[in-house]
C-alpha cells in the first residue's frame, strides 16, 4: 500500500486509494495529491479541471528529466509504470487532440502533456489555436510555472502543441510562465505529467 498526502482544506496523510476516492467524490480545483513514484521520486499533482465525467490532475512541478520532444512519449510511458498501483488502476484513457503538420488527429492517452491552448489565451497560442480553450486554472501565470527538481529553479517545459507552420518546432512554456517555442531536438526542456480519473 502506498501513502499519499491529500491537500484540501487540511493536509492529510492517507493511502492513495482513500485519497483518490475522497477526491473523486468531492473534487475541488486546486486539491493536491502528493505521492512517491516507485523509484522514490516525489510528485505533487493538482486538480486543474473537472467535468461531468472526470477529474484532471497536472503535476505541479517537473521531475527534472530533460529531453528532446521526440522522447516525451517514451518518458510518459516510463512514468506511467512508476506510478503506485492504486493510481495506475484509477487513471482513465483520455482522448487528446493534436495538430501535427497541419492535420488534426485524436488519440487516446493515459498520461499526456498539456496543449498550448489549454495553458494560454488565444492571443498567446503558437500552434493549436482553437483546439482547446484555456483552462481557468492556467489563467494565473504562476500556475503555468514549473520548478525543476534538480535545483529548484523555474524551468521551461514542453507542451503537446506543434508550432504553427513548422514541422520541427514545438510550443513550450518559459520559466516565467510565458509562451515560446523551441526545436524538437533541444534537450534542456522538461515535461509535466497530466492524467484524468473518473468522477464518482
Amino acid at each position: 500500500m502506498s501513502l499519499a498526502t491529500l491537500r484540501k482544506n487540511v493536509c492529510t496523510n492517507i493511502d492513495i486509494g482513500t485519497a483518490l476516492k475522497e477526491i473523486a467524490a468531492n473534487p475541488h480545483i486546486g486539491d493536491e495529491l502528493a505521492f512517491d513514484l516507485l523509484d522514490g521520486r516525489h510528485i505533487e499533482c493538482a486538480v486543474t479541471d473537472i467535468n461531468d465525467n472526470a477529474i484532471r490532475f497536472d503535476s505541479v512541478d517537473c521531475l527534472g528529466d530533460d529531453m528532446t520532444y521526440g522522447k516525451v512519449e517514451k518518458w510518459l510511458d516510463r512514468i506511467d509504470h512508476l506510478l503506485p498501483d492504486e493510481l495506475q488502476r484509477a487513471i482513465i484513457d483520455t482522448e487528446r487532440k493534436h495538430v501535427i503538420n497541419g492535420k488534426k488527429m485524436d488519440r487516446l492517452e493515459r498520461l499526456f502533456l498539456p496543449a498550448a491552448s489549454e495553458l494560454f489565451s488565444g492571443d498567446n497560442v503558437l500552434g493549436d489555436k482553437g483546439l482547446y480553450k484555456q483552462i481557468d486554472w492556467y489563467k494565473d501565470r504562476r500556475h503555468r510555472m514549473r520548478m525543476d527538481e534538480h535545483n529548484g529553479d523555474s524551468t521551461a517545459y514542453w507542451t503537446s502543441s506543434q508550432r504553427s507552420g513548422s514541422s520541427t518546432y514545438f510550443c513550450n512554456v518559459n520559466g516565467n510562465g510565458s509562451a515560446t517555442n523551441d526545436s524538437a531536438s533541444y534537450t534542456w526542456l522538461s515535461a509535466p505529467v497530466c492524467f484524468r480519473i473518473r468522477k464518482s
